[in-house]
């Protein structure tokens, strides 16, 4: 989730600057929280957001094709919402198709989110469906 963030901020000519964070705390399976400029910024989940005292993290309706929806909040305020998912990895729908071609069956093995299986599924489906 950091890179992506990371690389959104820059692609929109933003440079962020870890030497303006204090108290940077992460948290595995929630997200991270730091204070900039004596604020406490909370980016992440669900979880981050009840961790910051936020009662009702918002749900965007539009963004329901996403796999992970965050949240930035300012104390327990959110002031911004986000939608990440995932891509296949370079080569794993060529890997497939030709796997495929030999006459070999796949299967899928996660730890991830079903959501996020699911995902993934559809992507490596969809390229091999166009190559039928």
């Amino acid at each position: 989730m950091a890179s992506a963030l990371v690389d959104y901020a820059r692609f929109n000519t933003m440079e962020p600057k870890a030497k303006n964070v204090n108290d940077f705390q992460i948290y595995p399976g929630e997200g991270v929280s730091g204070e900039i400029n004596g604020k406490k910024i909370y980016i992440g989940n669900k979880r981050i957001a009840r961790r910051a005292g936020c009662t009702q993290a918002p749900d965007v309706e539009d963004m329901k094709e996403a796999v992970t929806l965050g949240y930035v909040l300012l104390d327990a305020m959110p002031i911004g919402i986000f939608a990440l998912s995932d891509t296949c990895r370079t080569g794993a729908k060529e890997g497939i198709k030709e796997l495929k071609s030999l006459g070999i069956k796949t299967a899928m093995l996660t730890g991830d989110s079903t959501t996020a299986a699911m995902q993934a599924q559809k992507q490596v489906f969809k390229a091999l469906r166009k190559h039928v």
